[in-house]
């Protein structure tokens, strides 16, 4: 099979849906073992993970250890002359994905009648990707892959959010605060004062 941008995706996903607890050795082997030829391809591997936790929120503390291994086994690897920093791709992919959902969508923005049930779906799948970024950046921190710095400036964010009503809406103030919660109740006081 040709490593054609179309193969990488499918087969990265295809790995990435099989992944379980029970699974999990044996499909992050093959995960490890695809042919990734530069950086982008670790690249798309890094936002193909973003978007499963966006769509499987209950799996964020098994797509973290799938990143920590990752960032153990890939860590700075070169692609020919270029030099791959996996952890600074997962942050590129934080802020990316965390930009992503601190806005509605322009759609769920747009929709006219707040209590139909295509906004109420919308905004529940909307609302239920953006916690589980949350929870996943918090995941990543926990596991040290990515620098406490980053708490810092996610509530910072979230909170300029909730002040702001005009940024988020007014409906999405009291969303802002929940993901403050949810962050800081993710990394459950484990982090400590002098982080």
């Amino acid at each position: 099979d040709e490593w054609t941008d179309e193969t990488k995706k499918r087969r990265i996903l295809a790995l990435l849906n099989k992944f379980s607890l029970e699974k999990f050795d044996s499909l992050y082997k093959q995960l490890l073992e695809l042919p990734y030829g530069s950086s982008e391809d670790i690249q798309l591997l890094v936002r193909l993970l973003f978007e499963k936790v966006s769509a499987e929120p209950k799996y964020v503390e098994m797509y973290a250890d799938v990143c920590k291994s990752l960032s153990e086994d890939l860590g700075k690897r070169k692609f020919g002359e270029e030099e791959l920093d996996f952890k600074r791709l997962l942050l590129d992919g934080c802020q990316e994905s965390f930009m992503k959902f601190l806005n509605p969508s322009e759609e769920l923005r747009g929709m006219e009648d707040k209590n139909s049930e295509d906004f109420i779906t919308a905004y529940f799948k909307y609302k239920n990707a953006m916690l589980g970024n949350i929870r996943f950046c918090a995941a990543l921190l926990l596991r040290r892959i990515l620098s406490t710095a980053v708490t810092e400036n996610i509530i910072q964010d979230l909170f300029e959010h909730a002040q702001k009503p005009e940024l988020s809406g007014e409906d999405e103030s009291e969303h802002m605060l929940e993901c403050i919660c949810v962050f800081i109740s993710a990394l459950g006081g484990k982090l400590t004062s002098n982080e």
